[in-house]
């Protein structure tokens, strides 16, 4: 049957009845990726199902373990290969066509009535569009996905070990999708999934939405189309104050449409603030804040990025870029980081004590983001000298203070008392903080000097001057009371 496929919400895999089968084996459940297993032990385990009398179910029953999935996902162009052995470290994705992935089910407990999120490992075996293929080995969980247009593997040939690859269906909460090019057979009601792959060291993440248009009849693999891709290449930026930062975003669909978009930057306390909008059936760009900028003539070709700039504290956090195609709405999300680095100065460009003199140094580190910064004072010793750096006892530290623009300061500081044994020692003030590769140093050169003696002894020689003067005049002065006194006995 041609024309438009309407979408009702997701009903399962199949709307007919389940017949009876036996429990699955107990089988670990992992989050994240999963632990990643052979072709060879999958083989094993088909070659076990199929002495079976039914295939294994699908969803986890309570107190039993959810069975293992099969996914195999046809994609891509130039994606030719066919199932065979785990990538090695270093293979890329084209060149392996196949990559692990991670089931995500929701399920209700039939005990606790609470719903859980079932994740389970399966496989991704990628191959070009075109002609189909014939499916490859498979139980009735298979999945089979055949790119209609180059929405998604044109994007992500990287090395497979560093992909990592999420599976999940998309409720659609009983909104009727209609969707150009997608034909309904009899009165089946499609089944929508995400197919999400992202880098491990956040190079990109791209999300795909498939739909599953024939009913597998259990024992048959699923049969999917990939429409829609949402994608980024970079999902955590960071910039400094006053900067300019690029947000990238864009998507990929398999016919010409017009589409509605959205950036929204989501902060702490559920905060929200919308960046602009587009209107697709008016192409007109509405800028809702100053510091944002689109590319109004770029987005019809899939190019919806934003340029953010003059970048403030108050501007962090995840911006969410939407895409509305149809009743279908998919999103990335981008993280913004400020990073300022500190300004670190010293009260005095050198400082010359005598013994005993005392002098405050002070660093300033100011002007940061965020706050952790750390400041330490190190007494290094004259060159030459073999003995390593130490840190200095009786440091002070302000608190931080917070300026105008967010930002912060503070200021480490100790008193040094002039020593011989500190003259030609470099005092150096070493601050990290989150923005620097390496730490900052700063240092200032002791010189010491004793004191002179000279004034002192001129000052004791005064003084025993002074006190021989004295003691020779009361000598005198005796000697003459001595004289009158003979004087009046005779």
């Amino acid at each position: 049957m041609g024309g438009p496929a309407r979408v009702r919400g997701f009903l399962g895999v199949g709307s007919q009845a389940r017949r009876p089968r036996p429990a699955p084996r107990k089988r670990e459940t992992e989050s994240g990726g999963g632990r990643r297993e052979g072709w060879e032990g999958d083989r094993a385990r088909r070659a076990a199902r199929a002495s079976e009398p039914g295939p294994e179910a699908a969803s986890t029953m309570p107190g039993r373990g959810p069975a293992l999935l099969t996914v195999c996902c046809l994609l891509g162009p130039g994606f030719l290969g066919t199932p065979r052995g785990g990538a090695e470290a270093g293979e890329s994705l084209s060149r392996v066509g196949q990559l692990y992935c991670v089931l995500e089910r929701r399920v209700n407990s039939l005990e606790t009535m609470e719903e859980s999120l079932v994740r389970q490992n399966v496989q991704l075996v990628l191959r070009g569009p075109g002609p189909p293929a014939p499916p490859p080995p498979g139980d009735a969980f298979t999945f089979v996905l055949q790119e209609r247009a180059p929405v998604l593997l044109q994007y992500v040939d990287e090395d497979a070990d560093k992909l990592e690859c999420r599976l999940s269906r998309y409720f659609t909460e009983n909104t009727e999708i209609l969707w150009p090019g997608l034909a309904r057979h009899g009165t089946w009601l499609p089944i929508w999934y995400t197919v999400t792959i992202s880098h491990a060291q956040a190079r990109f993440t791209i999300t795909t939405f498939c739909v599953q248009m024939v009913e597998s009849g259990g024992q048959k693999p699923v049969h999917l189309s990939g429409v829609f891709s949402m994608r980024t290449r970079a999902s955590q930026m960071q910039t400094s104050l006053a900067g300019t930062v690029l947000l990238d975003c864009a998507f990929a669909l398999d016919h010409a449409a017009s589409v509605d978009v959205a950036w929204v930057l989501r902060q702490k306390g559920g905060r929200r603030r919308e960046m602009l909008r587009y209107r697709g059936a008016e192409k007109r760009v509405t800028h809702l804040d100053p510091k944002a900028e689109a590319f109004p003539a770029a987005i019809p070709r899939g190019n919806v990025s934003l340029l953010l700039r003059n970048v403030a504290v108050r501007d962090q956090g995840t911006y969410s870029c939407s895409v509305t195609a149809a009743a279908l709405q998919g999103e990335v999300n981008v993280e913004v980081a400020v990073l300022e680095s500190p300004k670190v100065k010293l009260n005095v460009e050198s400082v010359n004590l005598v013994e005993g003199e005392e002098r405050k140094l002070v660093c300033d580190v100011s002007r940061y983001y965020p706050l952790e910064a750390q400041a330490q004072w190190l007494r290094q010793p004259p060159a030459g000298s073999r003995l390593l750096p130490k840190v200095v006892d009786g440091t002070l530290a302000s608190s931080h203070r917070q300026n105008g623009d967010e930002t912060f300061s503070y200021s480490s500081y100790f008193l040094l008392t002039g020593s011989l044994r500190d003259d030609g020692v470099r005092y150096t003030c070493h601050v990290d903080h989150l923005s620097l590769k390496t730490p900052i140093r700063k240092s200032v050169t002791v010189r010491v000097t004793a004191k002179s003696w000279s004034w002192m002894w001129i000052f004791i020689g005064a003084i025993l001057v002074a006190l021989s003067g004295l003691l020779l005049g009361l000598l005198v002065h005796l000697h003459r009371a001595e004289a009158i006194l003979e004087r009046r006995i005779e």
